[in-house]
């Protein structure tokens, strides 16, 4: 596991830390649509825009605080084996499949030999008619892999023994080192029969589901919080062990269920003071928001991501401060023809201080959706095939 940002040795120690700036991000979540299907993602419609781009602004939000560098993911090139007297030379070869859910139909899905950019986090997104109250579901993907030939040496044997090992290495964990998560990507379904707020520049009303939080939320599942064996081992006795989590946690083991916080464990939004249920238990509010917390943020990084606390998104003069005087440096940035951002990132941003309040989240209606994110049926299990 790594520290989030330094470690947390009291409650003083992490407001401090967390007013560190960010270093240049290194880890990517690239969102793909193959396999989206249906008309929740479509580009034909105004509500399929609008969905792709709150996924896509939860998925920059984690590009942003992620600053790990992952190596990219392919099979190695073919061992050509020649004899010591010369002769006819032989060949040994590696394969792999990704394997994950499609997260249009649920039914499993098998690419071969794909690959995977160095720091790309790929992510399948679709979505489809989920059970009961589930708002959406998420996880990392899986894999399956082979290897085979004919050799001629044992010192040719000692050479492919050692790529096969850096080989394995690499799809179990992105060759992050033990106890640290790692894996190619993962996949996010959401529910098609929910009433959604599509739209994450504005807050949801009331009997709205807010697609923004959920992505948020079943993003970090694929990112293995709660849905991997490196976050299962930090598991005892219904309390996550992780030193982070328990740091932002008020120096307290913050209870888990199911894969989650447990219901209504709160924390403050990550950056800020301002508190929040934590976006990583396992319900949402109909009509409400959540932001990414210190808690949640802390789980990352005991799973083994390198997490940084983000800058403060719409502050254009850098004053710790969203409010009318960066509406001005935005308008004049879009007069000059050098844009600063956005209206959408200031609006949705207005009245948010680094240090003070923090964006408002609306007030509760009724009635609590479940967003219990799993892969592969079960939450915290991720198959894995060693060559």
């Amino acid at each position: 596991m790594k520290p989030l940002l330094r470690s947390f040795a009291s409650a003083t120690t992490l407001a401090a830390v967390l007013l560190v700036a960010a270093a240049a991000p290194a880890a990517s979540i690239v969102l793909d649509y193959t396999y989206a299907g249906g008309s929740f993602f479509s580009t034909a419609t105004a509500n399929g825009v609008k969905a792709r781009s709150s996924v896509q602004a939860a998925a920059d939000y984690f590009s942003t605080i992620l600053t790990d560098s992952l190596p990219q993911v392919s099979r190695p090139s073919n061992y050509i084996s020649t004899p010591p007297g010369g002769g006819t030379p032989l060949t040994y070869s590696w394969t792999w499949q990704a394997r994950f859910d499609n997260p249009s139909s649920g039914n499993e899905v098998l690419i071969s030999n794909p690959t995977i950019p160095a720091d790309e986090f790929r992510v399948y997104v679709g979505a489809r008619d989920l059970p009961g109250s589930t708002l959406g579901v998420g996880g990392p993907g899986d894999f399956t892999s082979s290897s085979g030939g004919s050799l001629y040496t044992p010192e040719q044997q000692a050479e492919i023994q050692a790529i096969s090992a850096d080989f394995s290495e690499l799809l179990n964990n992105r060759s992050q080192g033990a106890g640290n998560f790692g894996a190619w990507g993962g996949m996010l379904s959401f529910d098609t029969t929910s009433n959604w707020n599509y739209d994450h520049t504005i807050s949801p009303t009331g009997g709205q589901n807010d697609l923004y939080s959920v992505a948020l939320h079943e993003i970090a599942h694929a990112l293995g919080m709660g849905t991997s064996n490196e976050w299962n081992a930090l598991v005892s006795g219904g309390k996550f062990t992780g030193p982070n989590a328990y740091a932002a946690n008020g120096n307290s083991q913050p209870s888990v269920t199911g894969g989650h916080w447990a219901n209504g464990t709160t924390s403050t939004v990550f950056g800020s003071s301002t508190s929040q249920e934590a976006a990583m238990d396992p319900t949402i509010t109909t009509g409400t928001r959540k932001f990414w917390t210190t808690l949640d943020a802390a789980g990352l990084a005991d799973i083994g991501w390198d997490v940084e606390a983000p800058g403060l998104p719409g502050d254009y003069n850098s004053d710790n401060l969203v409010d009318a005087a960066d509406y001005t440096v935005w308008r004049d940035s879009v007069a000059s023809g050098g844009v600063i951002g956005s209206y959408a990132e200031w609006s949705v941003n207005y009245g948010r201080s680094a240090a003070a309040s923090g964006l408002a989240v609306p007030e509760p209606t009724t009635g609590v959706l479940l967003i219990i994110g799993a892969c592969w049926g079960a939450v915290g299990m991720r198959r894995k095939s060693v060559i």
